[in-house]
């Protein structure tokens, strides 16, 4: 019997003695990190994923937030709200301690005007138009874009990595659309002759390059 509460005694002992180590370790990384100067930086966002798949996403800092620093990309995990408040390309003031994220304040963004990027074709038969938040894209049917397959092409592509609700319109000139757009995080494709709806789907990317194809050698004679 003596042996036993010995062993007992024993075990409860080597138990306490291992988390009076772990807590005096996290401790020490508390204090570490509160003795570490706050540091201010000019940053962009490089890239905003959640984090890996195994961190539950119910925890307090299952996110993280890459910035670029010059040549430098500093990571920090944040809660969710604070992930879903940047987006990539904003640049702006960041505070830091250590590896802990504080703020990060927006001035602008790093990224180049997107519909710079995208070649326009006065004489191309179809047209674009379509609006994008993330991206800066808030182009208004009374300011339809003519495009050329590659164009609209590129268009989508850009749009795929926007995580907001988004939309563009195809046009043609025989009064034929092609709408693609995502609502809640579902794209679909809607069809349109003469102001009527023909068809709508949901769809994965290459679905969408497939119809945009379509759509431009059905209506483009120079496709």
């Amino acid at each position: 019997m003596g042996g036993a509460v010995f062993i007992v005694l024993g075990g409860l002992v080597i138990a306490f003695l291992a988390i009076s180590i772990a807590l005096a370790h996290i401790l020490k990384n508390i204090l570490k990190r509160r003795r570490s100067p706050e540091q201010y930086r000019i940053a962009v966002v490089a890239k905003l994923d959640p984090d890996h798949p195994s961190i539950r996403k119910t925890s307090a800092a299952s996110y993280r937030l890459v910035f670029r620093v010059k040549d430098e990309y500093l990571v920090f995990p944040v809660k969710r709200k604070v992930y879903e408040s940047y987006h990539e390309g904003d640049k702006g003031e960041l505070l830091y301690r250590k590896d802990q994220f504080i703020s990060f304040d927006v001035t602008g963004s790093d990224l180049p005007v997107f519909e710079e990027r995208i070649e326009e074709t006065s004489d191309a038969p179809i047209t674009f138009y379509g609006e994008a938040k993330q991206l800066g894209i808030d182009i208004g049917s009374d300011r339809a874009k003519p495009v050329t397959i590659e164009a609209a092409i590129d268009y989508y592509q850009a749009f795929i990595d926007d995580s907001s609700d988004w939309f563009f319109v195809l046009t043609a000139k025989d009064k034929a659309y092609l709408q693609v757009e995502k609502d809640e995080g579902e794209r679909s494709i809607v069809t349109y002759r003469n102001d009527r709806k023909e068809s709508r789907t949901t769809c994965y990317p290459k679905d969408v390059e497939a119809a945009i194809t379509a759509f431009y050698r059905d209506h483009d004679r120079d496709c």
